[in-house]
């Protein structure tokens, strides 16, 4: 077999079980595992980060004092989080993966025009972002 489709084939296989492993729809008041992408001054920095994500699940934007957050995925494990963290980590070199909790209303899923639907995000104590 060309190891241009095998290496072809195991990309999409990793994909596949990447999407599979993240919560569809995370539970209120369960935790789950997230990351942290970049943090910028303007709405628009944020949502231009956002582009470079490409389909990240969960892909959301929150505003937290005077700046803008870029976050991505609800996965149950660290593993699984850790699996999207080693893809994305080019992109983002300063992103974090953390424990985090989901609750009701707060910020907004990137493409998403109605964001009175949306859903927050808030670190439970002690689980702050982390960076390797």
């Amino acid at each position: 077999m060309n190891i241009r489709v095998l290496r072809t084939l195991l990309l999409c296989v990793a994909c596949f079980g990447l999407t599979f492993a993240h919560a569809a729809d995370p539970e209120p008041g369960k935790k789950y595992f997230s990351l942290h992408l970049t943090t910028a001054s303007t709405m628009e920095s944020a949502q231009a980060a956002a582009t470079r994500a490409g389909d990240l699940p969960w892909l959301r934007i929150s505003k937290q004092g005077k700046l803008y957050v870029l976050r991505a995925g609800f996965w149950e494990t660290a593993a699984e989080a850790d699996q999207q963290f080693r893809l994305i980590r080019k992109q983002f070199p300063a992103a974090g993966m953390f424990k985090t909790q989901y609750s009701a209303g707060g910020f907004t899923l990137v493409g998403q025009e109605n964001a009175a639907d949306a859903a927050s995000v808030t670190l439970a104590k002690d689980e702050h972002p982390k960076t390797e």
